[in-house]
């Protein structure tokens, strides 16, 4: 009996320090200034503008009938519904590594996909710049405009 009890107490020991490095995520691990990419209330978003340093870009805007592309082309409901999720889930994970600092600002500077969201009225919610994949395919690097 009192073995089984001690073996309980050793798991549930080893269950709360898993439970903790698995889903405890600290406050100011960054700055929220630096690392809030997600978008709340994506109901409230009007219209989006992605841009590359190439000159390419894309205008996705809402209207009463649904989300035009490009002022030309009806997009496809469930690929705006994926879109939408992708903008509301979005989290830093972790800062880049020093080291790779300038290098991936370079990187952004010059291959980066800008994304600009507007709520429903014209006016800017956020700005971001997305780039390349980080180390093993973890996510990728970002960018909050404005952030140092």
């Amino acid at each position: 009996m009192r073995k089984t009890i001690l073996y309980l107490l050793l798991l549930a020991l080893i269950a709360g320090a898993a439970y903790y490095f698995v889903f405890y995520k600290p406050d100011g691990a960054f700055p929220k200034s630096e690392a809030d990419f997600g978008v709340k209330d994506t109901a409230a978003i009007g219209k989006l503008f992605l841009s590359t340093p190439a000159g390419e870009n894309i205008l996705l805007e809402r209207s009463d009938s649904g989300w035009v592309l490009n002022k030309k082309y009806k997009a496809l409901q469930s690929t705006i519904d994926i879109v939408m999720e992708v903008l509301h889930k979005q989290e830093a994970k972790y800062p880049a590594p020093e080291a790779a600092h300038n290098n991936i600002i370079k990187s952004l500077a010059g291959d980066g996909v800008k994304v600009e969201v507007y709520n429903r009225a014209g006016d800017k919610i956020k700005v971001f710049y997305v780039g390349g994949e980080a180390h093993e395919s973890s996510g990728s690097y970002m960018l909050l405009e404005g952030a140092p």
